[in-house]
């Protein structure tokens, strides 16, 4: 992903690198946002203490947001989305297809389209009292503005979206998603359409959740579903098994030591 003063350097291709020590905050910084809402200020302690201030939790869209000044004189504004924790989640999880929208998942599209309303209307103090909207809008020409968006299994599907269609102004050295776990979501079409994009999605091989439903779902091309940026995939069992226990491989501590292997290996 190379981070350096939050402007990050993309491969030739167009897709980011990757950097072993930016992946391992976004990690925490996904897994997070999983506290129950009444409960954000366990989520805040962990944004404080990568040096993020300006913190708010949108609920309606089940996801953190934060102001980072970095060292180079730039401004990194995060937002991390929530992964399935609850049974409003799990419904989202199971909204597949709607006719208006045939290529990408309706579930997903509706958290990464709440995001964009509630944009309209958060005011971060440290940036002027801007709206995110507002900033997302004006980053186009602002080169001290950078944006960052993460999350696990749904909540990569969220940030995935968001970063192609609401950062979509944003030139690509300037916004980055790391995803961890995330589902498929949008038609092979749509993502040869939409791709090159600055998103790095971490799977680990033997997570259901990440790796089963391009193998489930139809085959056919219209059918088969994929995701926006570069998949970076691994395994940290060489285990053939591995993948009955569904919820240990698709967990933090899994993705952690994938992010760590990878980085052994020497991926880029």
């Amino acid at each position: 992903m190379g981070a350096q003063g939050s402007a990050w350097n993309l491969r030739p291709d167009g897709f980011p690198r990757f950097d072993p020590v930016l992946a391992h905050e976004a990690l925490a910084l996904s897994f997070s946002t999983y506290p129950a809402a009444g409960d954000e200020e366990r989520c805040f302690a962990t944004w404080r203490s990568y040096g993020y201030g300006d913190l708010v939790y949108l609920a309606s869209c089940r996801a953190a947001i934060g102001v980072r000044r970095e060292p180079s004189g730039r401004t990194l504004v995060a937002i991390g989305f929530r992964g399935t924790f609850d049974a409003e989640d799990l419904l989202l999880d199971l909204d597949l297809l709607d006719a208006s929208h045939p290529e990408t998942h309706r579930g997903f599209l509706r958290r990464c389209e709440t995001a964009e309303c509630e944009a309209e209307a958060l005011r971060l103090p440290s940036l002027g009292g801007r709206t995110l909207a507002a900033l997302m809008r004006d980053g186009e020409g602002d080169a001290s503005l950078s944006f960052l968006a993460v999350g696990h299994s749904l909540g990569g599907a969220a940030a995935a979206l968001f970063t192609a269609r609401a950062l979509g102004r944003i030139p690509d050295g300037r916004r980055l998603a790391c995803t961890f776990g995330c589902p498929t979501y949008a038609s092979k079409e749509e993502v040869e359409r939409r791709n090159p994009q600055p998103i790095l999605n971490l799977v680990n091989e033997h997570d259901f959740v990440a790796v089963a439903p391009q193998k489930v779902l139809p085959t056919e091309r219209r059918y088969a579903w994929g995701r926006y940026g570069r998949d970076l995939r691994g395994r940290v069992s060489e285990s053939r098994m591995a993948w009955i226990h569904l919820i240990r491989e698709h967990d933090g501590g899994v993705y952690s030591q994938l992010i760590d292997r990878l980085s052994r290996e020497g991926a880029v």
